[in-house]
């Protein structure tokens, strides 16, 4: 006999979105807007004259806390919230659906009169503006893109989605598409994927259930467009250990790349205000004297982001290298930010099939010098010419597609 089977449905659903991923409309986006790929399809979409925000999961939590604040901070929390307590605890446990049944029913029903519903959360949001809270940040441009979804949601559509929220928060409350997309008086929701990006099991669901609900839901594709003439930085660096929230930089090496050429360097050691252990010595060769009289990471931290400029951050597993750097900055209260590019994660797509991605076994594949392993300035220079392959290989990529 034929028989349900829920993990077979699971996959069906994964493989029709797996389908929707690989057919989506391809957004090509400057390279510098790499880590920010949303904002990227908002300023194409802006080109297009169409309206276009990033609100992910918190304009869905701002019309769930304004609907509901007086049965969470309000005159009905009564026993089931404390105000001690910053986030509802029958959210928390999953009682609230259960515990206030015919209350969640009848609050949702407000949500069939738009009017009715815009000045419920107007009057709500006026009257407790400011208070400390879990669900509802008071931005009043995020108060604007409510009021937009409460405005132009499909009939029917708004009380579904919290609806499933209000039963199971935990797991409801997520997994939202990135983007709120409003053209020709029609609202949409558009799940941004950058390259390597892929359909998270909760995205899954969400893109699922508002499809059911009756919203639009599409999916689109960023991919990075090369530019011959855009300039790279690719920096490596040494430190005292592997976690940059409890070790420190002692060596910076960085050259900047344009086109085929390394067209400027920069190198210093610093001084970690730390030991160096043993092992890292050993491996580094750099030594407590070295670093000794080397400038402090303050000291150079002008120089460095004058150097970096408006380039792409460039390293053979950039997020390490990055977030040593970004560490240092903020010990000095400086922000840092650079759009971020993998030699790794590059070579890996574009020289597919090596044993080792590491930098001396792709140095050897490619014939590159690397007669310094593990001091900053060769392994910059090493990994820059690693770049410059991989660029060579994208833009002939780019010119036959």
């Amino acid at each position: 006999s034929l028989q349900f089977n829920p993990d077979k449905f699971k996959k069906e659903k994964l493989g029709r979105l797996t389908h929707d991923l690989r057919n989506a409309p391809v957004y090509r986006c400057d390279e510098t807007g790499r880590g920010h790929a949303e904002s990227s399809v908002i300023a194409q979409l802006a080109q297009q004259g169409i309206e276009a925000h990033h609100v992910e999961n918190t304009v869905w939590r701002q019309l769930f806390g304004l609907l509901f604040w007086d049965f969470f901070y309000g005159e009905q929390a009564g026993a089931l919230h404390s105000e001690f307590d910053f986030f509802p605890q029958e959210l928390a446990r999953g009682t609230f659906y259960a515990k206030r049944t015919e209350a969640v029913d009848q609050r949702l029903k407000v949500l069939a009169d738009k009017q009715a519903t815009a000045r419920l959360l107007l009057k709500v949001a006026t009257a407790n503006h400011g208070k400390a809270n879990a669900l509802v940040a008071w931005w009043p441009q995020l108060f604007q893109r409510t009021l937009q979804l409460v405005e132009l949601a499909p009939e029917g559509s708004l009380a579904a989605v919290l609806l499933a929220m209000s039963q199971d928060h935990k797991n409801a409350r997520h997994g939202f598409p990135d983007l709120m997309v409003i053209e020709n008086g029609a609202l949409r929701f558009t799940e941004v994927k950058a390259e390597g990006d892929h359909i998270q099991r909760h995205q899954l669901v969400q893109i699922e259930r508002l499809r059911r609900a009756g919203f639009c839901v599409d999916i689109v594709r960023v991919e990075w467009a090369i530019d011959p003439l855009q300039p790279y930085v690719v920096i490596d660096v040494e430190t005292t250990g592997g976690r940059p929230q409890t070790n420190r930089v002692t060596e910076i090496g960085a050259v900047r790349v344009v086109g085929n050429d390394i067209v400027d360097e920069f190198s210093t050691l610093v001084n970690p205000e730390r030991r160096i252990p043993a092992n890292i010595t050993r491996i580094t060769g750099i030594t407590d004297g070295m670093v000794a009289d080397a400038p402090l990471f303050a000291d150079v931290a002008a120089e460095l982001r004058a150097f970096i400029g408006d380039s792409v951050f460039v390293a053979h597993n950039v997020n390490f290298d990055y977030g040593f750097i970004r560490e240092e900055y903020r010990r000095i209260d400086q922000r840092f930010f650079r759009p971020k590019l993998c030699t790794v994660s590059s070579a890996r797509k574009f020289f597919p099939g090596y044993d080792s991605y590491s930098l001396a076994n792709l140095c050897r594949e490619f014939d590159i010098s690397l007669e310094t392993h593990h001091r900053a300035l060769c392994d910059a220079k090493a990994a820059a010419e690693i770049l410059i392959a991989i660029n060579h290989r994208r833009l002939s990529t780019a010119k036959a597609a």
